[in-house]
């Protein structure tokens, strides 16, 4: 975790994407040398922030990553083992993050945004469940940037309430 975040501000701070990149590559190529059969909870761990940093930079580069090889099954299946759509949302602490579910059960394709935010001066997680339809609509992205939207408006208004009441208190 630690080499993800600081190739991660190294990136933000100074534009430069090679500490991401190597990680990610070489990320890869520890999980490539296990045997799948005894990845860990920690190889999960690794595997998503592996997948953070390719989606990190996939978005700012405007490219996309079709396919990372031949272990691609196992390391999904690993991700969906643990289900680390919340841990990559914590980790992503400006914004939105949106993941999908994508083990075949009930939740197949149910959308989740997450958003890191303080309540309380603690570090909070929320999480909004989307049904799978809205990945048929034409405006996926526009329809996530406006629930992004409007829940970002909905939490600062619950902090003001929150500071108006604690102010009161404290007189």
């Amino acid at each position: 975790m630690i080499n993800f975040n600081r190739a991660r501000e190294k990136f933000l701070s100074d534009d430069d994407p090679n500490e991401l990149l190597e990680f990610a590559l070489d990320t890869y190529d520890y999980l490539n040398s296990k045997d799948s059969n005894s990845y860990s909870k920690e190889d999960a761990t690794l595997c998503s922030l592996m997948y953070l940093a390719l989606e990190i930079l996939e978005k700012d580069f405007e490219i996309g990553v079709e396919n990372i090889g031949v272990k691609e099954k196992e390391l999904n299946k690993l991700m969906n083992q643990y289900r680390t759509g919340i841990l990559r949302g914590g980790i992503i602490k400006e914004g939105f993050y949106t993941f999908t579910h994508t083990k075949e059960n009930a939740k197949y394709n149910r959308q989740y945004m997450t958003r890191l935010v303080r309540v309380r001066d603690k570090e909070t997680i929320f999480l909004i469940a989307l049904d799978p339809s809205i990945l048929e609509e034409q405006i996926y992205g526009a329809l996530i940037d406006h629930i992004s939207k409007d829940f970002e408006k909905l939490l600062n208004k619950l902090e003001k309430m929150y500071n108006n009441n604690t102010e009161r208190i404290g007189d």
